[in-house]
């Protein structure tokens, strides 16, 4: 989505409808083209993106929120896993001290 994202502000395009196989392009100061699926590569992951998603159009400022709301979203994992280890490490180090004086104890 983000690849979308900047083909239309490369492009300056402001929206993408897709009518059977063919795109109709509006470009942002108003001019309008279709351009034929069969014979432009570079406009098939537009084609895609749209099925995949069941739209019929999407305009920049469309994929603009998008990006914006994916950013917001907060990856929690790393915190998960990186808290999980230092515990484990934690308990493995008071288990290993435990031990250690146990059998410095029993001598």
């Amino acid at each position: 989505m983000e690849q979308i994202r900047q083909f239309f502000q490369a492009n300056n395009i402001k929206q993408v409808e897709l009518q059977g196989e063919d795109l109709l392009i509006t470009y942002n100061d108003g001019k309008k083209e279709t351009y034929s699926l069969s014979n432009n590569q570079e406009l098939k992951p537009i084609k895609n993106y749209l099925q995949s998603q069941g739209k019929k159009s999407i305009s920049l400022e469309e994929l603009t929120e998008l990006s914006k709301s994916q950013e917001n979203k907060k990856n929690y994992w790393p915190w998960i896993i990186g808290g999980g280890v230092i515990l484990a490490g934690i308990i493995g180090l008071v288990i290993w001290l435990v031990m250690r004086k146990k059998k410095g104890g029993e001598e």
